[in-house]
């Protein structure tokens, strides 16, 4: 990337040295005074985190701990166990109501037992959002392939960005961001 736009300029943080090579660069974890000293003006910036859920935790209280304006954070993640209450709270209310006119199929999630309304024209995963239900997912976009699931029974209609095989469409799978019932649906979820 910094090949191709001279304005990304990375900068390495290593824990150890590796068998017989010798690192010159900084040591040890992401901190206050690392920070400072690679990016002295980071409190002027938006930050972008992505990596493994302990640096992620070690940049935000960092960033925290040094005043930053959070509103300015945005960490990325594909793991389902880092769906957060405050993601949670950005979603939309699940008592929104729905015009008289649109038709309503019904979702059955096979392994929970739950089953929940999904308006014509809504995404199966912003039904089960709606409804409570934390479900795998990370692009929303079709891209990822995390929220893919297999339908037991039912139809859908699914735009996807290339996050799921043909083959897999044959065999029943879905992915529930992109997907928009034309049935009642059973969901092996």
């Amino acid at each position: 990337m910094a090949k191709r736009n001279r304005s990304i300029r990375p900068t390495f943080i290593i824990e150890d040295d590796a068998a017989r090579e010798t690192w010159s660069g900084y040591r040890g974890r992401i901190d206050g005074a690392k920070l400072a000293m690679i990016c002295p003006d980071f409190r002027d910036r938006t930050v972008f985190v992505c990596g493994p859920a302990p640096f992620m935790r070690a940049v935000k209280t960092t960033l925290k701990e040094a005043g930053f304006d959070m509103s300015r954070y945005h960490q990325e993640s594909f793991n389902f166990d880092d769906f957060t209450e405050e993601a949670q709270d950005k979603i939309t209310d699940a008592t929104e109501e729905i015009d008289s006119g649109v038709r309503v199929f019904q979702l059955e999630f096979a392994k929970t037992g739950r089953t929940i309304e999904c308006p014509e024209g809504m995404t199966v995963l912003e039904a089960a959002r709606r409804a409570g239900m934390r479900l795998p997912s990370s692009c929303s976009k079709g891209l990822c392939g995390t929220c893919k699931s297999k339908l037991t029974s039912g139809s859908v209609e699914m735009k996807h960005g290339g996050g799921i095989r043909q083959r897999e469409i044959d065999a029943g799978m879905a992915l529930l961001c992109c997907s928009r019932p034309r049935t009642d649906l059973v969901i092996e979820r």
